[in-house]
Formats: C-alpha cells, structure tokens, sequence
C-alpha cells in the first residue's frame, strides 16, 4: 500500500505543449455588472391605492344620495298621508252631521216625504201588521 501512495504523490513531468500561456493573453475580458435593482415600481401600487380610493368615494357619494333621496321621499310621503287623514276626519265629521235624524227629517221633507202619525209595523214571527209598536 505504501508503494501507491509514493507513486501517487509523485510529480508529473510538464509537456512542452501544456504549458501555462502568459498571463496577459489568458485574461479574460471582464465586465461590470451591476446588482439588480431591489427596489420595485411603486406606480403601480400607488395607481391601486387611487383607484381604490376614488371608487370608494364615489360609493359613499352614491349611497349618500339615495339615502337623501329617500328621507325625502319618506317626508313627501308623510305629509301627503297628514293631509289624506286630515280629509278622511272632514269627511267622517261631515257624514255624521248630515246622518242625524233631524237632517234626515228635513231631507225628507224637501223630497215630498211626509212622516207617518201612526205607523204600521210587521211582525215576522206572527205575519201580522200591528199599529202599535211596542206591542211584539
């Protein structure tokens, strides 16, 4: 074993032809190359973030307006219902003043009618016509 390892740390003669070359025409031409860039283009972000921005504007702008819209409404509403109720209670006023049995009467009165001294009132159960109304 030791015969191997003297005969492997043994120099090998140089040939002629694999002969290092001067060192000036081996040397390569170098280039200088920069590090890249390790910012990156804002822009874009920035453009996003704008975008964003004014689109959430423009929905707050947008929901905005139809909320007033309709509170505005809703008060047209309101008023238009205070007026009908207004209407509703003439109205109601007006037929219980001319439902009275004195307006009645004198309704009556202008159409020809005449009021019965004795009335005559029929009695279903009996089929009989009676003059006296207390009577059953």
């Amino acid at each position: 074993m030791s015969a191997l390892q003297s005969s492997a740390a043994r120099a090998l003669p140089v040939r002629p032809h694999e002969r290092a070359l001067p060192t000036t025409a081996s040397k390569p031409k170098l280039k200088l190359i920069t590090a890249p860039s390790t910012e990156r283009p804002i822009a874009g972000v920035v453009y996003l973030c704008i975008t964003l921005l004014v689109c959430s504007v423009l929905a707050v702008l947008v929901m905005n307006t139809e909320l007033a819209d309709g509170a505005y409404q809703r008060s047209a509403l309101t008023k238009q219902l205070s007026a009908e109720v207004l209407t509703t209670e003439q109205l109601t006023e007006r037929l219980a003043d001319v439902s009275t049995p004195e307006n009645l009467a004198v309704k009556a009165e202008r159409l020809g009618m005449k009021q019965m001294v004795n009335p005559e009132v029929l009695h279903i159960d009996s089929s009989k016509i009676n003059r006296d109304t207390t009577s059953n």
